[in-house]
């Protein structure tokens, strides 16, 4: 059985943060932040056991506006990813931990990069899930009804992609089955070839991801606006100390694999493993891998 704190609310600066620790409190801590549209639970508790299972403490917590943590209106969020950074922080001083190794997926790893290079003392090493070092297309395609092309030369998403994403924002939220079919028609517009989508297994953790919201649809869109709001730090990336490690699919419609080329480029030291038809996506077949790498880089 896997020893849990069950979760619990922490006081960060003026907000609420749900967290969860799993694992033995004397090893080695690995806080894991997710991405936009994702409560703490996205970090699967297989793929949790498998870190534990390699002599490690894993953390998962609830972003703002996500799963049990403050939540605000939907459409103004007061707070961007910096402020996000800022409570990754606050959740390791509320459990008593100087430095963990970092893992964020998504926009998990855009708020651990902001970690990493505003409080390097606070980070271990860092491992950045099909991520990338800029605010995505995606997140303006949800802020606005047309997404505004980013000057850059890392590729946006395909325009069939942006037209999903903007369909999923004229779901009615507000009804438990029209969301669960969202997560549903989700979950195949972020896959990828190579791991085939298991339904059932969407279905089934669906329901628990909603019911776990305080408000769906600033669950939805707050994160992608808040996203939108922060300063650009790409030319920072220079200044991360911490070990780090890049893990991208071949696949991903959101952010294409030049975005994890990027990090590992510009990221001093940085390692890129490549994982063959992955998508936007931490999919089952992918967790040994995924999970062997980060044991290793963070032994």
């Amino acid at each position: 059985m896997l020893r849990s704190t069950g979760e619990f609310l922490v006081k960060v600066g003026g907000v609420e943060i749900c967290v969860e620790a799993l694992g033995e409190r004397a090893d080695a801590p690995v806080l894991l932040i997710q991405g936009a549209c994702a409560s703490m639970v996205r970090w699967e508790d297989g793929f949790c056991e498998r870190i534990v299972a390699g002599g490690r403490y894993a953390i998962r917590y609830d972003n703002r506006d996500v799963g049990r943590s403050t939540a605000y209106a939907p459409g103004n969020p007061p707070y961007d990813l910096e402020d996000l950074a800022e409570d990754a922080v606050g959740v390791l001083e509320a459990l008593g931990i100087a430095s963990a190794h970092v893992v964020g997926a998504s926009s998990g790893g855009m708020i651990g990069q902001l970690v990493a290079i505003r409080y390097p003392k606070r980070v271990r090493t860092l491992s950045l899930l099909i991520s990338t070092p800029m605010v995505p297309d995606a997140a303006k395609a949800v802020e606005s009804a047309a997404a505004t092309p980013t000057l850059s030369d890392l590729p946006a998403p395909s325009p069939a992609l942006l037209e999903k994403v903007k369909a999923l924002v004229a779901v009615n939220w507000q009804d438990p089955a029209a969301a669960v079919e969202a997560f549903v028609a989700e979950a195949h517009a972020m896959a990828g070839t190579g791991f085939p989508v298991d339904e059932a297994e969407v279905r089934a953790w669906a329901p628990r991801e909603y019911a776990r919201q305080k408000n769906i649809l600033s669950f939805r869109y707050n994160t992608p606006i808040a996203e939108t709001k922060t300063a650009p730090w790409r030319h920072r990336l220079k200044e991360i100390q911490a070990p780090t490690l890049v893990v991208h699919g071949t696949d991903d419609p959101v952010l294409p694999h030049p975005h994890g080329v990027a990090l590992s480029n510009e990221i001093p030291g940085a390692r890129l493993l490549t994982i063959e038809g992955m998508g936007h996506e931490l999919p089952r077949g992918a967790w040994p891998r995924i999970v062997g790498a980060i044991l290793e880089h963070t032994a």
